[in-house]
């Protein structure tokens, strides 16, 4: 099936993302959040390249991947919202670290189990769901560096937009040093 380097419930915490990190000024208010749990990936295709959606509607890029449904491991929502998001099966699936965004005005935080993987044989066609349609996803393979590039300098006025925004660039940057560290 896929071979896994298990460290699941203790990953390194990458970021710790807040309102008023995004938003000058801003102050913070007792809330008590509802959370929400999520797995993503960045996915190497044979030649070296990544998958990142396009969200054309907030004019974003984010990584695969989404929320945990009632029941789901970390492990299982990420292989399926993978290969929704991008129509391929993944192997060599490695821990990176996971990420806390608390969003005030959603009144959510949402925690993100953050992984490194393969694609597994041939890239398929994804199936985005009505919602994922509705909001003009898109995916690209594209270069890790260049990603990089492209999330280091995207802006966007979409609120959970500039959260998906930082969270992606912690994760592409572990992704790119665990990389080199790997090819040493």
């Amino acid at each position: 099936m896929c071979t896994i380097i298990k460290r699941v419930n203790s990953m390194e915490v990458l970021a710790i993302i807040r309102d008023k990190d995004i938003f000058p000024g801003y102050k913070e208010q007792k809330i008590n959040y509802q959370v929400r749990e999520a797995s993503r990936a960045v996915i190497f295709d044979k030649s070296g390249q990544i998958a990142v959606l396009h969200v054309a509607q907030g004019d974003y890029y984010k990584l695969p991947g989404g929320g945990l449904e009632k029941g789901e491991s970390q492990l299982a929502a990420l292989l399926r919202e993978c290969l929704e998001e991008t129509g391929c099966y993944l192997q060599n699936i490695f821990p990176l670290g996971e990420t806390l965004e608390y969003r005030d005005q959603k009144q959510m935080m949402q925690r993100s189990y953050c992984y490194g993987a393969e694609v597994k044989g041939d890239k398929g066609e994804p199936s985005f769901d009505k919602g994922e349609r509705a909001e003009g996803f898109r995916v690209e393979w594209m270069d890790l560096d260049e990603a990089l590039k492209i999330f280091s300098r995207q802006q966007t006025d979409d609120y959970q937009g500039q959260f998906v925004v930082r969270r992606e660039l912690v994760i592409l940057q572990k992704a790119k040093a665990l990389h080199a560290q790997k090819n040493k």
